[in-house]
């Protein structure tokens, strides 16, 4: 199991996981029902997210589809499409 710390600072905190700063976490919250592993949830900011996941999320559908523009991928990161 993961080394879960939280270290506030007034307003301000931090959250380390394993002794690694976890950036962008927006909020977090604890929930520890009787008899069972405290669990940790974390919001973060996503604005460079990539899921992996063929299937995992569905196609776009037609009628939404002129309201995006697509992206090309590199190995390293995506890239937005030329506008044209």
């Amino acid at each position: 199991m993961a080394k879960i710390e939280i270290k506030t600072e007034g307003v301000k905190g931090k959250v380390l996981v394993d002794g690694k700063e976890m950036p962008g976490v927006r909020s977090y919250s604890v929930h520890h029902d009787a008899g069972s592993i405290p669990m940790v949830r974390l919001d973060l900011i996503g604005t460079d997210l990539f899921i992996d996941g063929n299937g995992f999320i569905p196609a776009l559908p037609e009628v939404f589809k002129s309201f995006y523009r697509p992206i090309e991928t590199t190995d390293e990161f995506p890239v937005e499409a030329p506008k044209k």
